[in-house]
């Protein structure tokens, strides 16, 4: 997939990366603005002189600042603030004592949400999922939700989680991505993208399913036309008899032995 844009973000924002990519960490963008106006604001942090968590002491040099690979809009519009082949100074960092960082391994994806309580666009999820199914496929990363990243256990894991779910994130008491992400709905959204062997075989069950509730619905309405046919077919015969035996042949068809006639029916009878 072709990014929508490509910003140049301070150099002091990422670092070369010498660690394969292993995870995808999904953050929550929530600046002081609105939902539509998360992107450029989060765009613009990006590339402020202002983005800097600490400085060297010798000269005052920028050393690192908040920083994500990718930022997806509320209408799904994206961007990269950091190249794959750089990793974040922070996005989602050390975790305590002697942890591993996640942004080592990682690919940062900002998400526009203004609060903890608003919903994320479905624009805004569904370009997330299909990105996540690129990077999935690019690099090998299973497409399954890491609970709990453990930042001081080894190897270190594979897969998608949220910034809240690292080591990291609770120490710093992150809520980001937070209740309001789908967490099923998005990986089903994930593996439909990367056209799983087995999700093309779901899709394909659902349609056979589908089919053959179809033809069950057809039979049935086939059927009835057939008893319709019978009716009428005995209706034409009564008009043409006598009242006797108008009223004789009337009494067998309501006995049900009236033969029911093959179908397509032959008209008239």
């Amino acid at each position: 997939m072709t990014d929508d844009e490509f910003i140049q973000s301070q150099p002091w924002l990422s670092v070369a990366r010498v660690t394969p990519i292993l995870i995808i960490t999904l953050h929550s963008t929530r600046g002081p603005t609105t939902q539509d106006l998360q992107y450029q604001a989060t765009k613009n942090w990006m590339q402020s002189l202002g983005n800097v968590g600490e400085r060297s002491d010798s000269d005052s040099t920028p050393l690192w600042g908040s920083s994500t690979n990718r930022i997806i809009g509320s209408d799904g519009q994206m961007c990269t603030a950091v190249p794959d082949d750089r990793y974040c100074t922070y996005g989602a960092g050390f975790g305590d004592v002697g942890s591993w960082a996640v942004d080592h391994y990682a690919i940062n994806i900002e998400l526009a949400q203004a609060t903890n309580d608003q919903p994320f666009t479905d624009a805004t999820l569904e370009r997330c999922a299909q990105v996540c199914a690129d990077l999935c496929r690019q690099y090998g990363i299973p497409p399954v939700w890491l609970d709990d990243v453990d930042q001081t256990a080894g190897p270190v894991p594979s897969g998608i989680t949220s910034h809240e779910l690292t080591d990291n994130g609770t120490r710093l008491r992150k809520t980001d991505v937070g209740k309001m992400f789908p967490i099923m709905a998005f990986m089903d959204m994930v593996k439909d993208g990367m056209e799983l062997p087995e999700r093309v075989q779901e899709r394909v069950q659902a349609l056979e399913d589908r089919q053959a509730e179809m033809l069950l619905k057809l039979d049935k309405v086939l059927y009835a036309i057939q008893d319709l046919q019978a009716a009428l077919n005995a209706v034409a015969d009564i008009l043409i008899l006598s009242p006797g035996d108008a009223r004789a042949a009337w009494e067998v068809y309501q006995s049900g032995q009236y033969p029911r006639p093959v179908w397509p029916p032959i008209w008239p009878p």
